[in-house]
């Protein structure tokens, strides 16, 4: 997934958002997954709008009692933009996160002066027009 135009061709949404507020911690699974609300700042592939709720596999294992971190993928912060590259799970009416390249930090002060795009948001742009399709199972 580090070649841009393949996490474009086998995600369902990809936008840039801000973190605000960790929401739950619902696992599916036997790993931790956490939910945080995300604001929307610009939808750039697929129907995420507004405010909506994030999932990242990894969180706190409280049998454990210690952070569990998928593929080296920290947890999300709290107040952070994002660009996110997301599968969409309608049974929970939430986005999961691709592990490690699917949140991508972005400089909050380009959001606060009104200033250029990022470059990595250009690239996805440019990779989302020409995405590679993920190979559907047969």
């Amino acid at each position: 997934m580090s070649d841009m135009r393949n996490l474009a061709g086998a995600t369902d949404a990809i936008f840039v958002g801000r973190v605000l507020i960790q929401i739950d911690d619902k696992s599916l699974g036997s790993l931790p997954e956490t939910q945080y609300r995300v604001q929307v700042v610009d939808s750039l592939k697929g129907d995420a709008r507004e405010m909506i709720t994030v999932n990242q596999q990894g969180g706190h294992d409280n049998v454990r009692r210690a952070l569990v971190v998928v593929n080296g993928d920290e947890p999300l912060v709290t107040g952070k933009h994002y660009l996110f590259a997301t599968k969409y799970l309608p049974a929970e009416n939430w986005y999961t996160l691709v592990p490690n390249f699917g949140d991508r930090p972005l400089d909050d002060n380009v959001f606060s002066s009104g200033g250029p795009e990022p470059k990595i948001v250009t690239d996805m742009r440019d990779a989302i027009a020409n995405q590679i399709p993920y190979p559907q199972p047969r």
